[in-house]
């Protein structure tokens, strides 16, 4: 970033900030040392914000998407789990019964069921952190018609529809 551009009239909280004391190419952040502008590289990315429920997302082209798992997301997989695993204990249980124990009514467990048959490659990618920015825990939940088909899965979810699926022989359940 050029020296003239670190004027404070036109600064914005968290920019450096001219130092008159340090000279012409010198400039000072807030909370840091002096900085030399005759040594900076100016970096250009193609990047956009996009909103994922209720937050907003930086989103810079060519990158992987996410770098840490969504929590919310990831919570979501492990109830859905949880609860094909308690409703296969019982046999003789309803999903109404069970959704009831784990404190969830019978319509939200039907939704929350209906996760385990998600492609093995879109859990691999939520429990990575590489699903697509678009993808929320809110998202996941309302798409009641959710395709059983994994590459329709991929399609309505926002993956990338070049992605390969996982060969059969790498999938444990």
């Amino acid at each position: 970033m050029p020296a003239e551009r670190c004027r404070p009239g036109g600064a914005r909280r968290g920019d450096p900030v001219r130092d008159q004391a340090d000279g012409p190419s010198r400039a000072t952040s807030p909370g840091s040392d002096a900085v030399d502008f005759d040594r900076l590289i100016r970096v250009t990315i193609v990047a956009a914000l996009k909103r994922v429920g209720k937050e907003m997302k930086f989103l810079i082209d060519g990158a992987s998407e996410g770098s840490t798992a969504n929590a919310k997301l990831v919570h979501l997989l492990v109830r859905a789990h949880a609860l094909a695993r308690r409703l296969g204990e019982i046999p003789s249980s309803t999903l109404e019964d069970v959704g009831a124990q784990e404190g969830m009514g019978a319509p939200y467990a039907a939704r929350l069921m209906r996760l385990n048959y998600l492609g093995p490659d879109i859990v691999v990618a939520i429990l990575n952190g590489r699903q697509p920015a678009g993808l929320s825990a809110r998202k996941l939940m309302a798409d009641t018609r959710l395709p059983l088909e994994w590459f329709e899965q991929r399609k309505a979810l926002g993956f990338d529809s070049n992605c390969r699926p996982i060969p059969r022989c790498c999938i444990s359940i």
